[in-house]
């Protein structure tokens, strides 16, 4: 698993992190593969 992070942070990982597929925020967009 690798974590590919667009204009985030610390928050967006650790909730993404948690579940496998695509998770927007305000600030972020990460894809967890």
């Amino acid at each position: 698993m690798y974590v590919l992070m667009e204009r985030g942070g610390g928050k967006a990982l650790k909730s993404t992190i948690q579940r496998p597929h695509v998770f927007h925020t305000r600030s972020a967009r990460v894809h967890v593969v």
